[in-house]
């Protein structure tokens, strides 16, 4: 996803269900930085921004190197790589992440789908 498509779903979100941007970005953020702690842990130090002017996202984060313990799970998924390859490592997970905001905001399917692409 491209940083001009992050504006172009907040937009949509904005249009569609009459909610501040402002409040749009800081959902979007907010899941960035839940999905960040998920991957790091919640003991990491995460900020992450999207430029309100130009849709680019910028992040920190601050792990303590400490020796942090691993689970091991039983468990299988299938998954393929093919839109990470062609939207960005960063873009499909944000692109998900966004929509599942709109989801949580109330946004129609109908639109979600539309942009899921």
């Amino acid at each position: 996803m491209n940083p001009t498509e992050i504006l172009r779903i907040v937009d949509a979100i904005h249009r569609a269900k009459n909610i501040d941007p402002e409040v749009v970005f800081q959902a979007i953020e907010a899941a960035l930085i839940s999905a960040v702690k998920k991957h790091y842990g919640d003991e990491s130090n995460v900020e992450m921004t999207i430029s309100r002017e130009d849709g680019t996202i910028a992040g920190t984060i601050v792990q303590d190197s400490g020796a942090a313990g691993c689970l091991a799970t039983e468990s299988e998924a299938l998954t393929s790589a093919a839109r990470y390859r062609r939207d960005g490592w960063w873009a499909r997970p944000l692109r998900n992440l966004t929509l599942l905001c709109g989801f949580f905001l109330g946004v129609p399917p109908s639109l979600l789908k539309r942009l899921y692409g």
